[in-house]
């Protein structure tokens, strides 16, 4: 992926069981990995409605109990 890569990816559902078991943990494996752009935007779409701050940790709760390498602390 070369430097000056750009993307943006929008997650439908994303307060959803689905985002936050199976895509958000994909997604941060994927970007720790180096096989996303370093200049990811993630634009999440949901019926309900959070305060980002709230959003961002409840994803982070996500990682900490779905992600294969944040249970085994490898990052």
């Amino acid at each position: 992926i070369k430097e000056s890569d750009m993307a943006t990816l929008v997650i439908f559902g994303a307060t959803g069981d689905l985002a936050q078991r199976k895509l958000i943990p994909a997604i941060y494996h994927l970007w720790n990995g180096g096989y996303l752009p370093k200049k990811l935007t993630v634009v999440g779409v949901s019926r309900r409605e959070f305060p980002d701050d709230v959003y961002r940790d409840m994803m982070c709760e996500a990682l900490k109990s779905f992600s294969r390498t944040a249970k085994s602390g490898q990052d």
